[in-house]
């Protein structure tokens, strides 16, 4: 976990299984009600299984009902390797950088 401006950046590395998932999923809740915004950071994620996508799954809803914004840092090399991640999420925030991650969770914490 990174602390950004306006919010914090969850770096994945390695499998995003269920032993990932779990970690992704604490990492997430241990700051969850003070951020406005989390950016998770998959360029590092070699694979995706089930318990993966569940966990995004379940970000994306907590973030719904938080009203908060998760910003998905996953260059085009990360996409194909994962297959379609940004349908995942309720409120898919799809980027191919960690410096648009930054300016979107700037230009997020605004409004």
């Amino acid at each position: 976990m990174r602390p950004i401006a306006y919010g914090q950046m969850i770096v994945v590395g390695g499998a995003l299984d269920a032993r990932g998932a779990s970690a992704l999923l604490d990492a997430v809740s241990a700051f969850r009600d003070e951020q406005p915004v989390v950016v998770l950071d998959l360029n590092g994620a070699t694979t995706i299984d089930a318990f993966g996508r569940a966990a995004l799954r379940r970000i994306g809803q907590q973030a719904t009902r938080l009203q908060q914004t998760v910003l998905v840092v996953a260059e085009s090399a990360t996409r194909q390797r994962m297959g379609d991640i940004g349908r995942l999420l309720d409120t898919p925030r799809l980027v191919s950088s960690r410096r648009i991650a930054l300016a979107a969770a700037i230009a997020a914490s605004v409004h």
